[in-house]
């Protein structure tokens, strides 16, 4: 549609503007008038923002039409007046959508915050591997804060025993994989105190249009791993016990 610079009276609408609009003429009115409601020019018309005769607008909310547009200005001569013309492209959807995503993102924050294992959910493409969002509990068990989170970064790699490196680093491999299930036991050193953890990853992958979006459970299965250790020794220590009391008969004597 054409506009004139300086009143705002509408001189020219096509077809998906009146559709737009909701009418069939528009002879006589303001732009403001069809779009905005009020009695005066709106206070963010982008015309104001006009810098060497254009103005572009991302996304503009009108409330009047329940619509978000993107738009495209720029000055003309309209059969001698100082006009605008502009290109409006009705974008409501794109944005819904958008907010959409930003409030389950929110939502799926919120849910991981408050689950008492290590969760990470981090969307891989091309080979590369970016964290999504992940839990506070995960930066407890990993040492690492949010912002540092990389399954294949030094800051994680450089602290796993030398045994399990490659188990991991194949484990996380497979996070490129579709519909893949994983799972695999490291250990990590906890850095100061010279001590490893156990921690259990369990992760679930689902296809996405450039790559897949993987699902990371961590958790410390130390006390786990202690316990059958001491269950081992246990029997161990039975077994050796148990030979050292058994009879030993000469040959051809049976006890």
């Amino acid at each position: 549609y054409v506009i004139d610079r300086e009143t705002h009276e509408l001189l020219y609408a096509n077809a998906p503007a009146l559709r737009l609009w909701g009418c069939a003429e528009y002879s006589g009115c303001a732009c403001y008038q069809l779009m905005g409601g009020p009695d005066a020019p709106c206070a963010w018309c982008p015309m104001r923002k006009m810098r060497g005769g254009v103005a572009h607008v991302d996304e503009c909310y009108f409330p009047k039409l329940g619509k978000w547009l993107q738009a495209n200005y720029r000055s003309i001569p309209w059969f001698g007046r100082d006009a605008v013309a502009v290109y409006a492209l009705d974008v409501t959807d794109q944005v819904k959508r958008r907010q959409r995503l930003e409030l389950d993102k929110e939502t799926l924050t919120a849910i991981v915050d408050n689950i008492p294992l290590g969760i990470g959910v981090c969307s891989v493409k091309r080979g590369a591997i970016h964290a999504v969002t992940t839990n506070h509990r995960l930066a407890e068990l990993l040492g690492l804060s949010a912002e540092q989170f990389s399954i294949v970064g030094p800051e994680l790699t450089a602290r796993v025993h030398p045994a399990d490196l490659a188990g991991l680093t194949q484990a996380f491999q497979r996070c490129a994989e579709p519909d893949a299930d994983i799972r695999c036991e490291f250990r990590l050193h906890e850095g100061a105190r010279g001590d490893y953890r156990t921690l259990l990853l369990n992760a679930r992958t689902i296809p996405q249009n450039d790559g897949t979006m993987a699902f990371l459970c961590f958790s410390d299965i130390t006390s786990e791993k202690n316990a059958e250790l001491e269950v081992h020794k246990g029997q161990q220590m039975y077994q050796a016990a148990a030979e050292a009391e058994t009879p030993a008969y000469p040959e051809g004597l049976g006890g």
